[in-house]
């Protein structure tokens, strides 16, 4: 459990660099394709929007697993809580 705990601490962790950092990461990735696949890279206008998205799903995820330690939450008797 102390694993999947951490897993959502870094998943909210990646989820704010993606909330707070949408254009960098959109910068890094074009300098990437660039040095690494030779190809141009246009992210579009709506590119960071989408990004951020990503990054609120990462966030919620992560406050699920680092909240409840598991997908599935458990009550104090050990059963699942959705049936």
């Amino acid at each position: 459990m102390l694993r999947t705990r951490l897993l959502g601490v870094g998943l909210v962790a990646a989820g704010l660099l993606h909330l707070l950092g949408a254009d960098r990461l959109l910068d890094l990735g074009e300098t990437m394709y660039g040095v690494v696949l030779d190809v141009d890279f246009d992210p579009g206008r709506t590119a960071a929007w989408r990004v951020r998205g990503v990054g609120l799903l990462f966030v919620a995820a992560g406050a699920h697993l680092a909240y409840h330690g598991r997908v599935v939450p458990r009550d104090e008797a050990g059963r699942r809580e959705d049936g």
